[in-house]
Formats: structure tokens, C-alpha cells, sequence
């Protein structure tokens, strides 16, 4: 999801026009942070926050920082509406994240469309519109992808486990819990 955030925010950059020439990359999230599938969203958002302090840490993208500016939506449509609409009126953002229940996609990507900002879509399954012929500005992410996503999750996960098995038993294809066990 990072790398692909990363790709997303560049492709922004060359579209935002006005947007390009503040001082920051303003970047809105709207997301399931609080509610029944808070569990699920609200970490990986955790995560998120963390690795972009780590790029701005490290001098940003092309010299600007990143300001990401969240939202709770509750997975409700309606507050993901109006998160849509402040994010991209009021903070004017040049990049949209959607981390929430796929039932406020649509809203979100509505506001986005009519505004002209890209959407990344991070979610555990991608909407149909984003696959190929997909809209030019619409991005897609799972929870599930087998490579940038893990990867990045391994070695978050590496660096800071106290245990060194976690690690082994993440790149497994079975159940950690069906794992032989030594004598």
C-alpha cells in the first residue's frame, strides 16, 4: 500500500496544479477508524501515519512534506460524503484515501471525480471501476496483496518483533500454528 501511495501521490503532483505549489502535499484520508470495523481499518491507518512521518523524516516527496489529514467516517456513507467534500473544499488535498467499507467508495469517489482528485482505494477488496479500462485517477490497494504490502509489513514486523520466528513463520504458506515444532 505504501509504495503504491507513493506512485499515487506523484500522479497527483502532476495534475494538482495550484495544489502543487503549496508548501506541503496535503493528503485526506476518510476511514472506518472508529465503529464495528474500526479492528480491521484503524492499524493499518496507524501504520500509514507512521511511514509517512517516516518519509517527511527523511526529507519528504520532492523536498515537501506530507500532511496526511484523517477522517473517521464510521463506515457510514454519509459521513464519508462529508469527509470527501472537507478534505477536498476546505484542506484541499491533492490525493484521497478510501479506508473504509466498500459502501462508501461510491460517495467518495464522486466528490473526488467532480473535484478532479486521484482516489486510493485501500481496502480488502478493489471496486470493479478500478481495474483496466479503469478511470485515470482511481487507485487500488489491498490488505491482502503478496508483495509491496507484505513486504513492507515483514520488515515493519522484523524491526521491531522481540521474537525472530515471527518473522519466518509470516513467510510460511500454512498456519504458523501447523508449523512443526522442535524437540
Amino acid at each position: 500500500m505504501f509504495r503504491k501511495l507513493a506512485g499515487a501521490m506523484l500522479a497527483a503532483a502532476m495534475f494538482a496544479g495550484p495544489a502543487a505549489a503549496q508548501d506541503t502535499y496535503n493528503v485526506g484520508l476518510t476511514g472506518a477508524l472508529t465503529g464495528p470495523p474500526a479492528s480491521t481499518y484503524a492499524p493499518a491507518v496507524e501504520a500509514l501515519r507512521i511511514y509517512i512521518d517516516g518519509v517527511n523524516a527523511a526529507g519528504g516527496v520532492n523536498g515537501k512534506k506530507i500532511n496526511l489529514i484523517l477522517q473517521d467516517d464510521s463506515a457510514e456513507p454519509g459521513k464519508a460524503t462529508a469527509n470527501a467534500k472537507k478534505l477536498i473544499t476546505q484542506d484541499n488535498v491533492l490525493l484521497m484515501l478510501n479506508a473504509s467499507l466498500s459502501s462508501t467508495f461510491a460517495p467518495v469517489v464522486a466528490e473526488a471525480k467532480r473535484a478532479g482528485v486521484p482516489v486510493l482505494f485501500a481496502s480488502s477488496v478493489c471496486p470493479k471501476e478500478v481495474y483496466p479500462p479503469a478511470d485515470a485517477l482511481q487507485f487500488c490497494t489491498t490488505a491482502f496483496a503478496s508483495t509491496y504490502d507484505s513486504r513492507a509489513t515483514l520488515a515493519f514486523v522484523k524491526e521491531t518483533a522481540k521474537w525472530p520466528s515471527l518473522c519466518h513463520a509470516a513467510r510460511w504458506t500454512s498456519p504458523s500454528s501447523r508449523r512443526p515444532r522442535s524437540a
